[in-house]
């Protein structure tokens, strides 16, 4: 019940004693009106027993997530000062990887393809590729006016670095 409600009965009561007053009526509505003030004043005091009982209730619930609310900050409280981190992930494992080199002496831009992804390397340059993965590899040259050649096969060992010479 709400505390609207509460006051709702209050003023109903007030009604029925005014509608009983302007009905008359004799004797036996005074006495029906009294009965009925009695019930709602009965109803009423019903009433408030709950209201106090659902406040009280209330402040129990409150109290009890408030304690739960302390116990929950202290603890957090406690890992921060305990600077204590706990982590569940796995790095990643350390791949093994070396440098490819690629050193173009013709007069044309060369394209070299390794493993499907293809380099431009221009006239008379060089062109490093940094931290790629070791282990077997097939590439492809292909320059303009020399054609293209076969796919090759090679090893790139760890730590090292593999030259290829376009001539």
């Amino acid at each position: 019940m709400t505390r609207h409600q509460a006051l709702f009965l209050p003023a109903l009561l007030a009604g029925l004693m005014v509608a009983g007053a302007a009905a008359g009526g004799g004797e036996e509505k005074k006495t029906d009106t009294k009965d009925a003030v009695k019930e709602l004043q009965s109803e009423m005091a019903k009433l408030r027993q709950r209201l106090d009982l659902l406040d009280k209730l209330n402040e129990v619930e409150l109290k009890i997530v408030n304690e739960r609310l302390d116990r929950i900050e202290k603890a957090l409280t406690k890992l921060a000062k305990d600077g204590t981190r706990i982590s569940l992930s796995v790095p990643p494992p350390m791949l093994a990887a070396g440098t490819i080199r690629l050193d173009n002496r013709l007069a044309v831009q060369a394209r070299v393809t390794i493993e499907g992804v293809a380099y431009t390397v221009p006239a008379a340059s060089v062109r490093t590729l940094k931290d790629q993965p070791a282990g077997a590899f097939t590439y492809r040259v292909t320059a303009e006016g020399y054609g293209i050649g076969p796919n090759k096969k090679t090893v790139l060992n760890a730590n090292e670095t593999w030259t290829l010479t376009i001539y």
